[in-house]
């Protein structure tokens, strides 16, 4: 190789006598990234040593031997123009690797090519990194692809426009995504019905506004002009910046629930009008007056515009038969026709004769009065009836009449269970009736009722109060049960019970006096028919005088059907809850992991000289890392108090060393501002309590380091006094945060606890910030026992407050979290076993403990650390938890049970570890590890923690010597 590196004026600064070569060749021979050299005729003027390594040679001279051409390549092709490329190139042991090279063309002052300079990585592992990410992509692909409904993704733009839908659309809509994202004619929005597109646009804000998840419920018209339900469900996805780019989800047709809802909703509300007007028609004496409640009830419930009566009756001379309107309800704003005389006494064979045989036959007259015949619309039509509804009334197998239902206001489509409503209706009236004409007929009573009863599609029955023992059984429960029941007892009967059934109601339905005490209703299962029923009970007088129990009881099967589907969502949405926290667990250990890496050769970095730019640089770069890992925290708080798994201690603490701490905390920095920074502790408030110190510290750190943030001139001050306590045994404390601040607008302090707000919106900000701090502070002082107040005017300053509850603690037992200080022992001589999969926090640890003299081997799993230990004895274990092979917990097991040797059986180990959790550091000590430091590992903290095994270890040592 040669042993000069040819330079000229446009390409090395400097002059270029033999000095300024020389020190140029050391520090290309000493760089970490491969560089070489080459004449314009391809001869290799220069290599380092870097670019021998990259391609497994010990030298240049080596790789120069056995491969120059990997340097011609690198040279290969650059022209006369600086060039960039990557490179496929085979390795001194036989595999390939991608590297990537930069070349420049130097020239001679005369203007000639000197010679070509080219810098060289090696990008393999990016390479490889790459063809993983296509292959998530591809399995993110099938992932979708699976899915049921249609996979999307919105633009947060005004229209909310599709960029992306999957292959499901075609069986949601009809349509093909083609036709969807790339055809000019229509979008998915162009699919949403009218009046539900403000509540999509609407529930979207609201989900960007607050960074949570969208569910959404409306109609689509599909391709054969159908309308659908579907169920739309998303997140926002944020951009670096924090704002919300984009907004991905999943739209599933819910058309069958929604139609199962409606029919079962419907159903159940025309039942229970049934029942009630039934009710009120069997059990009233008083057919005039029952009959103007009931009318009412029917118009009401339904939304009718006109109910009515008409009754039936034969001319004695010709026997033609006429019909009067005998009842009527309408609507307020409704013409009255109960008056009208071209109402009485129609000759329905000549004026309505299909009317007449329709219902003579038991069915029913409905549709819209333009479609009936002209001699039935000169009747109809003078009344305003735009659709009507006519139902049959029988009496002992004769058409008595006919109740029906009007609609003037617009036309009506009757649905089947408006008629079938109108129908038990019609046969209680008849029913009704019958008992009116029983009064004078005593004998025909008991029949009428009975064909009435079982007309009824609910079962019916009738039982003793106090032998329970059934008197009256309907068609409809004798076909529910399979068997006529009467004369057994009702619990043997119904629910083959040996005695009265635990929800009875025989005990309720009389008054201390004796007396009837009105309807009683109540749900039930019943296990012989397999279905839920809603009853009603009464008292009322039988045949011989006794008071028995009346039951009507309608199925409630399809409405439970219903319920039980929506239970079933809400465990899928609290099953999504779950794996929300799980994924923030997995993504903390994640982010912790590189994170470690940044900061630790960050603080590597800090030990050694450095500029003072350099140190500015350096410092500046931690504060960034610190803000992030602060943020992951906080998001992982906000994560477990939203799941329910956050708790609160209760230890004993001093409250004037907290805020010293506090203090001592935020001092440099309001120095730094012109602040005055002052702590007020009232003489009354006890030195010993029992609470939180870590979570209270929280609060006040936060509030603290707000006012300061927001104040440019003058003071903050924190104060704590007492308040009366609430209970004895406790101790109320009430704090406050004042700070003569810029202030908060009226309009903005409803926003100021939510997550992720601030006051300050968009891409201008004066502060930094995701806005948890404060949510997570009143989340924790509701856990504590109190509330969190503001009172801020613009301009003048901001004062929050809040109180703690606290119990009382015996004097000197009180603790606080100790003051952060930093204690670097020396290690000379120190043995230290790493168990680390991660390569940089592998590298990290090495280098930094054997920075203060430590001797540090390195493995990457639990079993080459069992494996170790057992043939080498060591002072220290640093464990990682998450490990391939074998964790760092069941290793730590291990070694705390002999099996790599007695001698091993007591060596320190230290977690270090990115699970961050509550409850972490209990479980991994609880396994057998002597402390634990969090990734990313601060410096301080994992000195602290070698300190304090040392000192174990050597006083544990001077114990045995005794």
């Amino acid at each position: 190789m040669p042993s000069h590196l040819p330079s000229d004026d446009r390409c090395l600064a400097g002059n270029t006598g033999p000095e300024r070569e020389e020190h140029l060749r050391d520090a290309l021979m000493n760089a970490p990234v491969g560089f070489s050299m080459a004449a314009p005729g391809g001869g290799i003027l220069f290599a380092n040593p870097a670019l021998a390594r990259m391609f497994g040679y010990d030298t240049p001279e080596e790789l120069l031997a056995d491969a120059p051409q990997i340097i011609t390549s690198l040279h290969d092709g650059t022209g006369t123009s600086p060039t960039n490329r990557e490179l496929r190139l085979q390795h001194r042991d036989g595999s390939f690797i991608w590297v990537s090279g930069s070349t420049r063309i130097a020239y001679t002052p005369d203007g000639d090519i000197s010679h070509s300079q080219t810098f060289t990585a090696d990008i393999s592992e990016a390479k490889r990194m790459e063809a993983a990410l296509r292959a998530r992509e591809e399995s993110t692909s099938l992932l979708v692809g699976s899915l049921p409904g249609m996979a999307f993704r919105r633009r947060n733009d005004s229209d909310l426009s599709m960029d992306f839908v999957s292959e499901g659309c075609l069986g949601l809509t009809g349509y093909s995504s083609e036709e969807l994202l790339h055809g000019s004619r229509l979008s998915f929005n162009d699919l949403i019905l009218p009046e539900y597109r403000q509540k999509v646009r609407e529930n979207w804000n609201k989900g960007i506004q607050r960074r949570a998840p969208v569910q959404i419920e409306f109609e689509i018209m599909t391709a054969d002009g159908q309308p659908k339900w579907v169920w739309e469900v998303g997140i926002p996805v944020q951009a670096p910046g924090g704002e919300a780019e984009t907004l991905e989800g999943l739209i599933i047709d819910i058309t069958p629930r929604k139609f199962a809802e409606k029919n079962s909703l419907l159903r159940e509300k025309a039942l229970e009008l049934a029942a009630a007007t039934s009710l009120e028609l069997l059990l009233e004496p008083d057919l005039d007056q029952s009959m103007v409640r009931v009318l009412a009830c029917l118009g009401q419930g339904t939304d009718t515009d006109r109910v009515y009566v008409f009754r039936n009756h034969a001319n004695e001379e010709s026997g033609v038969v006429l019909t009067s309107q005998i009842y009527e309800w309408a609507r307020p704003g409704i013409p009255v026709q109960l008056d009208n005389p071209d109402l009485q006494n129609l000759p329905m064979n000549e004026i309505t004769p299909r009317w007449l045989k329709e219902l003579r036959d038991g069915r029913s007259i409905r549709g819209l009065v333009s479609d009936f015949p002209a001699a039935e619309r000169m009747i109809l039509e003078p009344q305003g009836i735009v659709s009507i509804l006519v139902v049959p009334i029988q009496l002992h197998g004769r058409l008595w009449g006919f109740l029906g239902f009007d609609s003037v206001r617009s036309p009506r489509c009757w649905t089947p269970i408006e008629e079938h409503v109108l129908n038990i209706v019609s046969a209680s009236l008849g029913a009704a009736i019958a008992r009116r004409q029983a009064q004078e007929e005593l004998g025909n009573t008991n029949r009428t009722l009975m064909t009435i009863l079982d007309s009824l599609p609910v079962n019916v029955y009738v039982a003793d109060l106090t032998t329970y023992r059934i008197l009256f059984m309907n068609r409809h429960i004798k076909e529910s049960f399979g068997r006529d029941c009467t004369g057994e007892l009702c619990h043997a009967a119904f629910n083959h019970e040996s005695t009265p059934c635990g929800h009875c109601t025989n005990s309720r339905l009389l008054d201390e006096h004796g007396r009837p005490a009105g309807v009683t209703a109540w749900e039930c299962f019943n296990s012989v028919t397999g279905k839920w029923y809603r009853n009603f009970d009464q008292a009322i007088p039988w045949i011989d005088g006794r008071l028995v129990r009346i039951e009507i009881a309608m199925d409630l099967s399809d409405r439970k059907q219903a319920e039980k589907e929506l239970l079933c969502a809400r465990d899928l949405a609290e099953a999504a809850n779950c794996a929300k926290s799980e994924f923030l667990a997995n993504m903390s250990h994640e982010l912790r992991t590189p994170l470690n890496g940044i900061m630790g050769m960050l603080q590597l970095l800090q030990l050694t000289e450095l500029t003072a730019v350099q140190e500015d640089y350096t410092d500046t770069a931690i504060l960034s890392c610190n803000r992030l890992v602060r943020l992951l925290t906080d998001i992982l708080d906000l994560s477990r108090i939203e799941a329910g798994k956050l708790t609160i201690q209760s230890t004993p603490m001093a409250l004037s060393e907290l805020l010293r701490q506090t203090s001592d905390l935020f001092l440099p920095i309001a120095r730094e501002k012109g602040l005055v920074l002052s702590f007020e502790l009232d003489p009354d408030v006890p030195e010993h309590v029992l609470g939180d110190a870590t979570r209270l510290q929280q609060v006040l750190s936060n509030m603290v380091g707000n006012a300061i943030k927001f104040t440019h001139a003058g003071a903050v001050t924190v104060e704590a006094s007492l308040l009366p306590a609430l209970q004895r045994g406790q101790s109320r404390v009430f704090f406050s945060v004042a700070d003569t601040g810029i202030g908060i607008p009226d309009d903005k302090l409803n926003n100021l606890f939510r997550p992720f707000s601030q006051i300050t919106e968009g891409y201008t900000r004066s502060y930094q910030g995701a806005g948890l701090g404060l949510s997570i502070c009143k989340r924790l002082v509701t856990f504590m026992g109190g509330n969190i107040s503001v009172v801020s005017e613009p301009g003048a300053g901001t004062t929050m407050s809040f109180s703690v509850t606290f119990g009382t603690a015996a004097p000197n037992t009180a603790s606080a979290p100790g003051r952060e200080t930093f204690f670097a022992p020396a290690l000379d001589g120190l043995k230290v076993l790493m168990a680390e999969d991660d390569h940089f926090s592998g590298i990290l640890g090495m280098k930094l403990l054997g920075a203060f003299g430590a001797t540090v081997r390195h493995v990457q799993n639990g079993q080459q650390a069992l494996e170790t230990l057992e043939n080498e004895a060591f002072d220290l274990v640093l464990m990682d938890v998450q490990m391939p092979v074998m964790d760092g917990v069941e290793a730590t097991r291990r070694i705390r049970l002999g099996e790599v040797g007695n001698a091993a059986k007591n060596t320190p180990i230290i977690a270090m570890t990115s699970y961050a959790m509550d409850g972490d550091r209990e479980k991994f000590l609880q396994a057998g590890m002597n402390a634990y430091v969090a990734k990313p590992v601060d410096i301080k903290d994992l000195m602290s923690a070698i300190s304090e095994m040392l000192s174990r270890k050597i006083s544990g040592a001077a114990q045995g010597s005794h």
